[in-house]
């Protein structure tokens, strides 16, 4: 593989057949290795006929005869002549054409899940490339199966270091695959932590700009649902865009659906009482910004509504100006300019002072990238876990019945904002700890002094050991677990919430603890309940976006 060149992927120069990109190398099984005009016969299994691109059978107009105007019976996924997906890899009209397949891919581990479908990471056998391979579940949905034409088209027709580097598609047992540049330090919304300094701001910015100026001048693209989650950056710095599902090409610079997070639109983007020109997008990029800048998203709101009543009636916000320069603090000033025909275009953003006055600094983004991605991990070890989902939970000790009240708070609050809300009013805490990853362990001390700091010696503290089923990985003996509750003086129990093991077990001794079991029976409906502490989910202030 050849070296590394700055501001490109780690693939060999071979995604790319024509309109001047890179250069046809031999045919190979790399990502991409099949290049030039697909052949008019079989490509490999189950291959392209070019008669198949206007493939449309005709059949009564039911869901399903709706469904085999894309799927023909060889099993290939055909967009209305644009494209086709296969076993084997995509063909687009414009002639390039990307080979890969399940078979060429080794599944790592699962990095996200999205509204459609997962993405994992993968490493390709031939070349050791890794991957993010985003996959979806085809439905019968128009408008899914227009997001992944969108998408694909935007990813293989676009070069540069500013939107993600296209590998290739395939199409198996119903869903869509296409892998994509894995960036290893993941979204901007889990780096950018308490907030990013003014001269890393600077360079996101750039990057953001010149991947919006570049899918606007290139493609006649808008992006339309720029947020931190869609953007990505890698250990050596580098920042990209991603995400085009719900792009929309410019008609006349204007376009008249609206969709995208609504957290991130523009004012005149939610009252919807005209068409939004690219101008909606670097609202966005300003909102976006913000929220970098200060680590967390700036409109406060109770609920979605009252966050598009403040999107649209109070002022923008803005950078502090004690932490952010005037050139920062105006920059921010300008995408947010209530009026879309007063915001500025790319090409006037990348000239504005905060800009240049950044150009030429040489800002350790790498350094960045890598500390902010370790500082993520570490917080994410900083949480304690436990798969129990149960709402209530009714136990039957011999002629007694209590009933548990559960509190599931996963990956709603941070910790912290739990203190007040849940667990000054309950009667039990449980604190849990992957047995497979030894510093969870460590912070359980952490856990148990935050909890008895806000309810002193007037709460039940059970100390669970989850994962038990993983005992070939274990980290942390059962010697460990049952030391630890000795000193803290708490309960002790090792589980699987996977498997089930113990779950009961550890129920029962929840409910045996509880104050008066032991005396007369008790119906236990609202003071005896259980406080689960599952920090699944350390954000504050997020956009409320499920999208």
């Amino acid at each position: 593989m050849p070296p590394r060149i700055p501001g490109r992927s780690v693939l060999p120069p071979m995604s790319r057949s024509q309109n001047g990109r890179s250069p046809l190398p031999p045919m190979s099984n790399s990502p991409g290795g099949l290049r030039g005009r697909p052949s008019s016969g079989r490509m490999g299994k189950p291959g392209l006929n070019l008669s198949q691109l206007g493939l449309t059978p005709k059949q009564e107009q039911t869901p399903f005869a709706n469904f085999s105007k894309y799927v023909d019976p060889s099993g290939k996924l055909n967009f209305a002549g644009k494209a086709i997906i296969h076993a084997d890899g995509v063909n687009f009209s414009n002639g390039n054409s990307f080979a890969i397949k399940m078979d060429d891919l080794i599944l790592q581990e699962e990095l996200g899940k999205g509204q459609y479908g997962t993405v994992q990471k993968v490493k390709h056998r031939v070349t050791n490339v890794t991957m993010a391979m985003k996959e979806i579940r085809l439905e019968l949905d128009e408008t899914k199966l227009h997001q992944i034409l969108m998408e694909l088209d935007i990813l293989h027709k676009s070069s540069g270091e500013y939107i993600v580097e296209f590998y290739g598609a395939f199409f198996i047992e119903s869903c869509v695959y296409y892998c994509m540049e894995y960036m290893d330090a993941g979204s901007l919304d889990k780096l950018y932590g308490e907030g990013v300094p003014e001269d890393v701001l600077a360079k996101i910015a750039t990057s953001m700009l010149k991947g919006l100026k570049f899918l606007k001048d290139e493609l006649s693209i808008i992006h339309r649902d720029v947020k931190p989650t869609n953007v990505l950056a890698n250990k050596q710095g580098q920042v990209k865009l991603c995400d085009f599902g719900v792009s929309g090409q410019l008609e006349k610079s204007l376009a008249k659906t609206n969709i995208g997070c609504q957290s991130y639109m523009a004012p005149e983007r939610i009252k919807a009482v005209n068409t939004y020109s690219v101008s909606s997008d670097v609202w966005s990029l300003g909102i976006s910004l913000v929220e970098i800048a200060i680590g967390h998203y700036p409109y406060k709101y109770d609920n979605m509504f009252a966050q598009l009543k403040a999107i649209i009636d109070d002022e923008p916000p803005s950078l502090p100006s004690e932490t952010f320069s005037i050139e920062a603090c105006d920059f921010v000033a300008a995408c947010l300019q209530k009026d879309p025909n007063k915001r500025p275009t790319y090409a006037e953003l990348l000239e504005h002072p905060f800009i240049k006055k950044y150009e030429d600094v040489d800002i350790d983004m790498a350094k960045w990238a890598k500390e902010a991605y370790e500082a993520s991990t570490q917080q994410q070890l900083y949480q304690a876990t436990i798969g129990i989902d149960f709402l209530s939970k009714t136990m039957y000790l011999e002629d007694k019945t209590v009933r548990l009240q559960l509190w599931d708070t996963a990956g709603q609050e941070r910790f912290r904002s739990l203190i007040p809300s849940y667990i000054r009013d309950s009667s039990v805490a449980v604190i849990v700890y992957d047995i497979s990853n030894r510093q969870s362990f460590i912070n359980t001390s952490k856990w148990i002094d935050d909890v008895r700091a806000e309810r002193g010696e007037d709460v039940i503290i059970v100390l669970v050991g989850n994962k038990s089923d993983l005992s070939d990985k274990r980290e942390v003996t059962t010697d460990d677990g049952e030391k630890r509750a000795k000193e803290l003086s708490v309960m002790f129990i090792e589980t699987s919430a996977k498997a089930g093991h113990n779950v009961k077990t550890l129920f029962k001794k929840i409910a045996q603890s509880l104050p008066g079991v032991d005396g007369s029976t008790i119906q236990s409906d609202s003071k005896d309940s259980m406080q689960k502490v599952n920090l699944n989910n350390t954000e504050s202030n997020t956009s409320g976006c499920a999208c």
